[in-house]
């Protein structure tokens, strides 16, 4: 598992799983979608995006922000 970690320990940069189950439940402050056109529903894409809104919708004062990457623009 990948951790990079800043601010003396206060702050840190984390890879997180590939299953939406086991990303339930967290409270990001911040959140980069990677190629969010390979994020389909047959490869649990959707559910993954549903869970991840979700989570960032229960941070403090709305604050968590998100960033979605993608090169298939349309």
């Amino acid at each position: 598992k990948e951790i990079i970690y800043a601010d003396k320990g206060r702050a840190r940069i984390e890879a997180v799983t590939s299953s939406p189950r086991a990303l339930e439940g967290g409270r990001p402050t911040a959140v980069t979608l990677g190629e969010t056109h390979h994020w389909l529903e047959s490869t649990q894409g959707h559910e993954m995006a549903a869970v991840i809104e979700r989570n960032a919708t229960k941070s403090a004062d709305g604050q968590t922000r998100t960033l979605a990457n993608t090169n298939a623009y349309e």
